[in-house]
Parts: structure tokens; C-alpha cells; sequence
């Protein structure tokens, strides 16, 4: 079985509330451009494909960031921790070639 793949968004929490107080809407839309200008912008990623492939059983979790530089922070640890990853699997796939179609 394959692993589920889920997409996270994560939104400002201090938008919506004073003294920026967003409209929800507005607040809602920036979620959806950001959700959508990550699936256009990896669209010819295998995992985009496949996740899209899943119709009504894609799943997006909402996550909130209290605010630019808790958001900014994440970012942050999140592309170390990515280009962390891709060093080790890019390091493994140069190790063993035979087991790198399992990746």
C-alpha cells in the first residue's frame, strides 16, 4: 500500500484577528493560493501527480502559525530539514544504485 499523501498549509493566525482583522474570506483565499501555487509550481512532481490522482480522497491539513515570524521560522526549518533529506537519500542512491528504484 502506498503511503498517504497529504498536503499541509499552514496560515498567519494574527490575519484574522486585531489589528489586522482580515476578513475570514480573504483569510480563506490566501490558503487556497497558497495550496494551489504549491501544486502548480511541483506539478511535474510524481507525488503531485499522485496526489491529485486521489480526487475526493485528497486530504489538506490547515495548520496555523501565530504569526510572519513564527510562519517565516517554519519555512525556514523546513527547507534544512528537506535539503537534510535529500543529502541522505542522494547519498544512499550513490551507495547502492540496485535498491535506489525503491526511492
Amino acid at each position: 500500500m502506498a503511503a498517504a499523501l497529504v498536503q499541509y498549509v499552514v496560515l498567519r493566525g494574527d490575519l484574522a484577528r486585531p489589528p489586522l482583522s482580515w476578513p475570514l474570506g480573504a483569510v480563506v483565499a490566501q490558503g487556497c493560493h497558497a495550496a494551489l501555487a504549491a501544486v502548480h509550481g511541483y506539478r511535474e512532481h510524481p507525488d503531485t501527480g499522485a496526489y491529485l490522482e486521489q480526487g475526493d480522497a485528497m486530504t489538506t491539513v490547515v495548520l496555523e502559525a501565530p504569526d510572519e515570524d513564527s510562519l517565516l521560522d517554519l519555512a525556514k526549518l523546513l527547507k534544512e530539514k528537506i535539503h537534510l533529506i535529500f543529502n541522505i537519500l542522494g547519498n544512499f542512491m550513490r551507495k547502492n544504485p540496485i535498491n535506489s528504484h525503491k526511492f
